[in-house]
């Protein structure tokens, strides 16, 4: 996972748009595809949770486009939507200029970004099994949206925000599959990759599965890239996603130190 901060660079002003959209779910290789299309294929920026996470105003602009994608209507023939103009117009801020895109925001905002960008192709990026899936998502993200871990970092912005998010995707995904029990789990693997092909379908897209063993050659001959003579790259997020979590847990221990000496002191 590859934490940017880009504070004083404003890709939107570059005028591009994204060329491909990676619309598989977090734990699927996004980081890996991120540095390939950025590094490889020259589609740089590639937006991902790395260009949104260190900024608590970008976070809380993806925040809201998903409230308002779960306040409008779900499937099919729905009615009108009333938010429709404002999250395009936020999907248009945060992706506007990038060449690409992997993790979240885009992955739950593919129909907006499709009907905004129609010539963009779509890789629905996945694991080996919906079972891996589940226990590597588990095992690293499902921390960040625990009660446990907002009560340690409420008093850090970014933490804050980062937990949000988790809220907001939890609320759209409930909303989006009304069966669904658990938004994190297989269930949520599976029903999301279907509503990326029914999206595509409807917008009269083609759909590149793709699973990380099969290396470059689905890619390139999907997107027309000459297949680079590295191995396709292997980022090994989960142990980075350790890190984060040892040192958010630190920095949140710290700020809850900071506002309650004080109060300790006069105790």
């Amino acid at each position: 996972m590859r934490f940017v901060d880009d504070t004083n660079s404003n890709p939107s002003a570059t005028g591009n748009s994204p060329v491909v959209i990676a619309a598989g779910l977090w734990r699927c290789s996004t980081s890996s595809l991120q540095l390939a299309f950025e590094d490889y294929f020259g589609l740089t920026p590639c937006m991902h949770g790395a260009y949104i996470m260190p900024h608590p105003s970008r976070m809380k602009l993806v925040c809201r486009a998903m409230d308002l994608a779960n306040q409008g209507p779900q499937g099919p023939n729905a009615g009108p939507d009333p938010g429709k103009e404002e999250r395009r117009k936020i999907v248009k801020d945060l992706f506007g200029g990038y060449l690409a895109s992997s993790d979240l925001p885009g992955f739950v905002l593919l129909d907006d970004l499709l009907d905004l960008y129609p010539d963009a192709k779509v890789v629905l990026n996945k694991r080996k099994s919906k079972e891996e899936w589940a226990r590597s998502f588990r095992e690293s993200l499902l921390f960040f949206s625990t009660w446990r871990y907002i009560c340690l970092c409420w008093l850090v912005p970014i933490s804050y925000t980062q937990w949000m998010a988790y809220q907001s995707y939890s609320a759209l995904m409930k909303r989006r599959f009304p069966e669904l029990m658990d938004p994190f789990g297989i269930e949520a693997y599976e029903r999301h990759n279907e509503w990326v092909r029914e999206v595509a379908r409807e917008k009269g897209k083609g759909v590149l599965e793709w699973e990380p063993r099969e290396g470059w050659g689905p890619l390139c001959r999907f997107l027309g890239r000459e297949e680079p003579k590295d191995e396709f790259p292997r980022l090994n997020d989960a142990k980075e996603i350790r890190k984060l979590k040892v040192y958010s847990i630190q920095r949140g221990l710290i700020a809850w130190t900071m506002v309650l000496a004080p109060v300790i002191r006069l105790l």
